[in-house]
């Protein structure tokens, strides 16, 4: 499946997709559980199509902190610090 396909997939089907690599590359099951819910935290945030156009950018890390921030900021009672390196 070619990356662009990717983006009419639902979180759920991408989730499912994500999981099945990673238990395909042997990662323990509690690093599953984990990552299937933080590596989509923007997708829930912010939306698909936002999600989407950072994933695929070429300035991935920084658009992705941006967004991070901005969504961490709106919650004063989280750490910023702490939650953004968790769901980078």
């Amino acid at each position: 499946m070619k990356a662009t396909n990717f983006r009419e997939l639902s979180l759920e089907e991408t989730r499912s997709l994500y999981k099945k690599y990673m238990k395909e590359h042997n990662v323990s099951p509690i690093t599953i559980a984990t990552s299937c819910t933080d590596a989509f935290y923007l997708w829930r945030k912010s939306g698909k199509e936002v999600f989407w156009n950072i994933v695929l950018s070429i300035n991935f890390e920084k658009l992705a902190k941006d967004e991070l921030i901005k969504i961490l900021s709106e919650n004063p009672d989280r750490d910023i610090n702490n939650s953004l390196s968790s769901y980078l």
